[in-house]
């Protein structure tokens, strides 16, 4: 049967628990960090209820095997709206069968409808976007199939980011 992602349920949240626990007890955090699983719980079930929070899960035959959350807030500094990925596991036996970038682009499309729907870059004279790792593929995407036109300054700081960050590799 084939993997389906759909949208979390209430009765999801204590799938999503444990998966956050076996990410917690195989990861480098086991030492680091309490396992809490009511705080967890409550964490999960605190972006279902938000209004900003939104959580897709991977589901395969019946059972859940992967998740992925965001939480649209406003930055601390600006106040301007953002989005933020909170979690995202998929239990490694389904790592190979493709479901963890099925996730992303779902997720994908999410940021996509909220960058379509809550952000206005063209409002400021200066914008800032990060991307670390294979976020970094994202804003690229972002940028240029979502038309955000580049002023010449911002185009050579991210060809000359690209350039950099190719070059060492």
């Amino acid at each position: 049967m084939e993997e389906i992602i759909r949208d979390a349920q209430p009765e999801d949240v204590s799938r999503i628990v444990e998966m956050g626990r076996r990410f917690l007890m195989d990861g480098p955090y086991k030492d680091k960090l309490a396992d809490n699983s009511n705080a967890a719980a409550a964490y999960a079930a605190g972006i279902l209820a938000n209004q900003n929070g939104h959580i897709l899960v991977a589901e395969k035959d019946g059972s859940l095997i992967g998740v992925i959350a965001f939480v649209v807030d406003h930055h601390p500094m600006s106040g301007e709206s953002i989005a933020a990925e909170r979690i995202w596991y998929v239990e490694p036996e389904h790592r190979p069968g493709g479901i963890a970038m099925h996730l992303m682009w779902e997720a994908e499309k999410l940021a996509i409808y909220l960058w379509e729907n809550y952000i206005e870059p063209y409002d400021h004279e200066q914008i800032f976007f990060i991307g670390i790792g294979n976020a970094f593929h994202g804003v690229v995407k972002l940028l240029t199939e979502k038309g955000l036109y580049l002023n010449h300054q911002l185009s050579v700081a991210l060809t000359g980011f690209l350039q950099k960050t190719y070059t060492s590799a």
